[in-house]
């Protein structure tokens, strides 16, 4: 794997600025030591926001490659967060790659009904399914070029 000098401790500084906590995996196997070489690592997995990066073999990593990879679906992150305001405190909304992720285990079903009224007021299309615990109740989120431009509008009047 080719990694940019010092990339390690360019990721450790980030995460500790910003509490991201991430662990490393190698071929699908969890290694919770972080006191070896990221050489060993395949995955990169990101607990907030919740996101799991393979890292490429034969591609120069680097911080702002990872950066981009774990942000790259930012309209999947400002919506989580437009999410979390109309939902219980005790429920957790969390941005995926398929779009948001409501953790529902002690919620309550008119949450999910106050966000599915949101993304149908805004014509934001969308499917929904449970986990196979049930514990998170998942919005996957079309990723249509227009859809992602009315996400994008919604966020810009939302922000303003």
């Amino acid at each position: 794997m080719n990694l940019e000098i010092d990339f390690e401790k360019k990721l450790d500084a980030y995460c500790k600025a910003n509490d991201v906590l991430y662990t490393c995996y190698k071929d699908n196997i969890m290694d919770s030591n972080l006191n070896r070489p990221l050489i060993d690592c395949d995955y990169l997995a990101f607990v907030n926001p919740y996101k799991t990066i393979r890292l490429p073999k034969k591609q120069l990593v680097t911080l702002e490659w990872v950066l981009s990879k774990l942000y790259e679906q930012k309209e999947f992150v400002n919506l989580s967060k437009s999410i979390s305001k109309l939902i219980n405190t005790n429920m957790n909304c969390y941005p995926t790659s398929y779009g948001i992720g409501i953790f529902c285990f002690f919620g309550m079903p008119s949450d999910i009904t106050d966000v599915e009224s949101y993304l149908n007021k805004n014509n934001i299309e969308f499917i929904n399914e449970y986990s196979q615990a049930h514990w998170v109740y998942r919005f996957k989120i079309s990723k249509k070029n227009e859809n992602i431009k009315k996400l994008k509008t919604l966020m810009n009047t939302s922000n303003n």
